[in-house]
């Protein structure tokens, strides 16, 4: 069963709402705070909408009506102003607040998603995982669990860094991230100045790969971690030259030294 709200009455929220200080904040940043106490308090409101909650709170900073009432309004707005030529992702980032507010009526304007109905000639690219459950497949076929939530971010593989973002951006926090299982963490702060944590790693890739890795080779492995590391140890040719790359024999020896460990 749905949890009960610790708040019943106008008088209880409005007393939870001012004793936080809410009534100095922004209505919007409620709505989209990332602390769940907040968003659940601001949501309250909007249940009870009949009852005018968010109209009688003492908001220092009022809720702003929208200039677009409706669909047609919003698309004629648009249209006039070119938005149709833009990519949709540049509003979302845009310096001008009244593009922000815009687009952010179109994500949410009514019953359907207006941005989605806007003839915009890059068009919303909609995600292939529509539920938790269909990300997590893909994640656990493409092995993610394995690797670090940083690798990801920072891949150089675009599905790899588009499912991660996919991830972030769902729910609060760290969406779907947050209970994805994955089994390698982080690396601890220093850990790429060790030469020996980056020997290791590197022996992993050497390995499967029969050569010393490229720059581009290890982007697009997601192990771009691997090339800021070398900067510690001299940079790719001191690394290159620390291993013995280059010198068969001493190669070899490397990979058969580590290969042996497992």
């Amino acid at each position: 069963m749905a949890g009960k709200s610790p708040w019943q009455t106008y008088e209880e929220w409005e007393a939870e709402g001012l004793n936080k200080g809410y009534d100095k904040r922004n209505p919007a940043s409620l709505e989209g705070s990332k602390k769940t106490e907040e968003r659940s308090w601001y949501k309250r409101a909007t249940y009870m909408r009949k009852e005018k909650w968010k109209q009688r709170f003492p908001f220092t900073r009022k809720l702003e009506i929208s200039p677009w009432q409706t669909y047609e309004e919003w698309k004629q707005y648009g249209i006039e102003n070119g938005f149709n030529q833009r990519n949709p992702a540049s509003f979302d980032k845009s310096e001008e607040s009244e593009e922000r507010a815009w687009y952010k009526k179109g994500l949410r304007g009514g019953k359907t998603n207006w941005a989605q109905e806007f003839p915009f000639a890059k068009k919303l690219e909609i995600s292939p995982w529509q539920t938790y459950e269909e990300w997590k497949q893909y994640g656990l076929e493409k092995r993610y669990d394995g690797r670090s939530r940083g690798s990801l971010r920072k891949s150089g593989n675009k599905d790899e860094r588009r499912w991660y973002c996919r991830g972030v951006n769902v729910g609060s926090e760290q969406g779907w991230l947050k209970t994805f299982p994955f089994t390698k963490l982080e690396k601890p702060k220093g850990y790429w100045k060790n030469w020996s944590n980056v020997e290791r790693e590197l022996s992993t890739i050497v390995n499967n790969l029969g050569h010393f890795p490229t720059q581009e080779e290890l982007k697009n492995l997601g192990r771009n971690n691997l090339n800021a590391a070398f900067r510690h140890h001299g940079g790719l040719c001191a690394v290159r030259q620390k291993i013995g790359y280059g010198e068969q024999d001493h190669l070899e020896e490397f990979v058969r030294r580590y290969t042996s460990e497992d």
